[in-house]
């Protein structure tokens, strides 16, 4: 039997919309491909039909948004991408602190249900990206921190269906809390929808001012982002270091030093930090780096070096000396 959803999912990719030549604006069967015989097309069709986009914007300002909101997630995919765009302009409009943002990842849920993957849709996901970090996180009421933990889990599974897979790591990937810590939030508005070259790029652009901020989003971000933006930075230590020991000169050994301690302070935070986590692969990998531009490099720090080596001794358990 085919559910209510289904047959409109249907109904909406075989209802071609009518001529809209002349004034541009979304017709009948933009908005409501079943021709009013579905209720929440109706409704929709109701306060939509006939706006323009600055008459739309208005719209969502007023106390009832949240109901034409609503009408975005049920109106037909053309109507949805010219009125979408109404939303987005009023939310520019908006103070972050004043933005609900959950409410606009419902519309994308509910696009998603319907099976579409339209471009306005990729834009609203774009905005919603764009006011995460912006928006301050919604309070703690009656215990709805783990619902709405879950609920944006949901919504980044969502995400990354309609965008095809990209196989970067999401927002809670980046930060558990789900922007709730300030540090999760920095890693956050640093690395979201970065690649590994574009990853890369940052560290080396920061080369050479301490430890900086890119190294410190590492400490805090969650395992899988770790894991994954990790490799880039391994890739940046290796780019900098000489080819061979004769060849480097005591100021080339020097400067690796410093980035070998600033990637052994990496390895002694997330050990420290997510010492819960039975497998840590990405420091893993960051360790035999380090072990393998040692040999490179002038000799680091002593308080460093020795702090590391009971981080590394405590995440093998125990196994060997202890320094």
């Amino acid at each position: 039997m085919t559910t209510r959803r289904a047959r409109k999912r249907n109904r909406r990719s075989e209802g071609a919309p009518a001529d809209s030549a002349g004034s541009g604006l979304p017709t009948l069967l933009d908005i409501s491909p079943t021709k009013l015989l579905d209720l929440d097309e109706k409704c929709a069709y109701e306060h939509f039909f006939g706006k323009t986009i600055e008459e739309a914007r208005e719209m969502f300002a007023e106390r009832r948004g949240h109901v034409y909101l609503e009408d975005l997630g049920w109106m037909g995919a053309r109507a949805f991408d010219y009125y979408v765009h109404a939303y987005m302009e009023f939310l520019d409009g908006c103070n972050p602190a004043d933005v609900d943002i959950e409410d606009a990842m419902f519309v994308v849920k509910m696009r998603a249900g319907m099976g579409e993957k339209s471009e306005g849709l990729k834009r609203l996901i774009a905005k919603i990206e764009e006011l995460r970090h912006q928006a301050p996180p919604p309070w703690d009421i009656e215990g709805r921190h783990h619902k709405r933990e879950c609920e944006a889990r949901k919504y980044e599974q969502t995400v990354q269906k309609i965008l095809g897979g990209s196989g970067l790591p999401t927002c809670l990937d980046i930060s558990p809390s789900n922007l709730e810590s300030a540090e999760e939030k920095s890693a956050y508005k640093h690395f979201f929808g970065k690649t590994l070259e574009e990853a890369r790029a940052m560290f080396a652009e920061t080369s050479g001012f301490g430890c900086h901020i890119y190294i410190i989003d590492l400490w805090w971000m969650g395992k899988r982002a770790f894991d994954y933006y990790v490799q880039a930075y391994i890739d940046w230590l290796e780019s900098c270091s000489p080819a061979d020991d004769v060849a480097a000169d005591d100021v080339v050994r020097d400067i690796l030093a410093g980035d070998i301690e600033e990637a052994m302070s990496v390895v002694r935070m997330r050990i420290g930090l997510r010492y819960k986590d039975t497998e840590q692969e990405g420091v893993e990998r960051l360790i035999a780096a380090i072990e393998k531009l040692r040999p490179l490099a002038s000799e680091v720090n002593d308080d460093y070096a020795r702090e590391y080596e009971a981080a590394v001794w405590w995440l093998r358990g125990g196994e060997g000396e202890k320094c």
